[in-house]
């Protein structure tokens, strides 16, 4: 674990305005599914996004002029990914977007560094000295509660299936953001991202027919070919492409604060062009969210910090506080 204390990543601009750049393109994601889910099916919506999102990372390899550099061993090693994240997280939200609100969708998926944390602490032996973070469980499960108003707890309401297939969402970007830190360290971010989203697009393809017979992409209107350009282009190949250099410019515990900003804009997408109500569960429930994210993410330090405070409390006045950004920079590269 690697801690800098160099003050940069808290102060240059450019980084607060890409959290709010990524936060409103990830956001916007679920209004383009919600407006797609209406004209095109589940496995439509997601080959379109992969395909559209593989081209432009193919393009960017080739104007970048580095070359494509894949074992078959490592294609296979993606391979694996891909089908975790993003097929099977891009297929769950779609399909529950059919009969759940865009800005709901937004802020369950908002759950993910929880399920992050459980899996890191579980694989990595480095994770397990950090057991305070386990405070974001059950913080993360009241939220989810508090905010679908207990619906998540029935099977037989469909609401609640599609809350639950969300989680389920949840939980694989969480298997797939684990997988990928162990992936990075042999595969160039760029190759690997392009890789993933060509092996899902191709296998999300495979499913249109079996699950809704021939495509159907000629009758989507002219705000469905946006949504699904917009889905496509923006929220998932640029969004995507500009978070690795935030990750690699300022650190990706920094980077994942995004986290907090996408399900403001999902939730305000969807009130404002979707008409979407916005409740005092949604508020509460996302409160909570929020405080078992920063717990997960923000929990060791503080600990630390407060555990020195007692052992020695006169530094609790006249110690700096350092940058959020310089804490574990590295964590989860």
């Amino acid at each position: 674990m690697t801690t800098n204390t160099n003050s940069t990543t808290s102060t240059d601009p450019r980084f607060a305005l890409a959290l709010v750049v990524l936060g409103a393109a990830f956001g916007a994601a679920f209004l383009f599914m919600k407006i797609l889910s209406d004209e095109i099916s589940t496995f439509e919506i997601v080959a379109g996004r992969l395909a559209l999102g593989a081209a432009v990372l193919g393009t960017i390899i080739v104007v970048r002029g580095k070359g494509f550099r894949m074992t078959r061993r490592g294609f296979a090693q993606v391979s694996a990914l891909a089908v975790v994240e993003p097929l099977i997280p891009f297929a769950l939200i779609a399909w529950a977007e059919t009969r759940i609100d865009a800005g709901v969708a937004s802020l369950l998926i908002s759950t993910m560094p929880v399920f992050t944390v459980v899996m890191a602490m579980t694989i990595f032996a480095d994770e397990r000295r950090a057991l305070v973070r386990l405070v974001a469980v059950p913080l993360g499960i009241a939220g989810v509660i508090v905010l679908t108003g207990g619906d998540v707890l029935s099977l037989t309401d469909g609401n609640a299936v599609g809350q639950l297939a969300v989680i389920v969402a949840a939980c694989a970007y969480a298997a797939g953001t684990v997988y990928s830190k162990v992936l990075l360290r042999t595969h160039d971010p760029i190759d690997l991202s392009a890789t993933k989203l060509t092996v899902a697009a191709v296998i999300a393809s495979i499913f249109i027919v079996p699950t809704s017979g021939a495509p159907s992409y000629g009758s989507l209107s002219v705000e469905g070919w946006a949504s699904l350009a917009a889905l496509g282009i923006v929220s998932t190949a640029l969004a995507f492409t500009a978070y690795m250099w935030l990750v690699s410019a300022a650190g990706s515990v920094y980077s994942s604060l995004v986290t907090y900003v996408v399900p403001v804009f999902g939730v305000l997408l969807g009130w404002a062009v979707l008409g979407e109500s916005i409740g005092l569960s949604t508020a509460a429930g996302a409160a909570l969210i929020a405080c078992a994210v920063a717990g997960a993410m923000y929990g060791p330090a503080l600990a630390e910090r407060i555990g020195r405070a007692f052992q020695h409390p006169d530094d609790l006045v006249l110690a700096p506080v350092p940058p959020a950004t310089a804490i574990c920079k590295e964590e989860y590269a």
